[in-house]
């Protein structure tokens, strides 16, 4: 007889899903999409392509929210047993933004492999629809030390 009840992966891989989508059709999320306040600024939702020294290009999905939150997956996370990316954003000039997230990455059993913290910034478009930046990635192990580190490109359009 198979046992069929959830592992641990498997209950990680649905709820960081479940997060990324409540992420995406939030009310904060719906409401960024539309605020007027300030049209040079990247809150909403946005579909991305991403390029590591390492890898890539590959998809992904990402939420600006009110107030300097960022919600961020991507279609490698579920190949590498990574978390959605967390993170803050913040203006650093008219157009200019600076962007820091943090991953876990964990292995079958849900063990802690890696902190990934991928630091970047970004340039919106004038008509605030697009978006180009670069930055860099660092990979701690479970005690603290740099286990991989990279560069990381990242063009966005927004979601309308």
């Amino acid at each position: 007889m198979t046992d069929t009840r959830p592992n641990r992966r498997h209950i990680l891989k649905k709820a960081g899903a479940l997060g990324a989508l409540a992420a995406l059709f939030s009310p904060s999320a719906a409401l960024a999409q539309t605020t007027t306040g300030n049209p040079q600024s990247p809150q909403g939702a946005w579909l991305t392509t991403i390029t590591l020294s390492t890898t890539g290009p590959f998809r992904g999905l990402m939420t600006f929210a009110p107030g300097g939150g960022v919600v961020d997956t991507e279609q490698i996370d579920l190949e590498n047993g990574s978390t959605p990316g967390i993170g803050s954003w913040s203006s650093s000039g008219q157009n200019d933004f600076a962007l820091n997230l943090f991953r876990l990455l964990v292995d079958t059993k849900g063990n802690l492999r890696y902190t990934v913290e991928i630091s970047l910034t970004f340039q919106l478009s004038t008509d605030s629809n697009a978006f180009n930046g670069s930055g860099t990635f660092q990979g701690f192990d479970p005690t603290g030390a740099v286990a991989f580190s990279g560069t990381v490109k990242i063009q966005g359009t927004r979601i309308q």
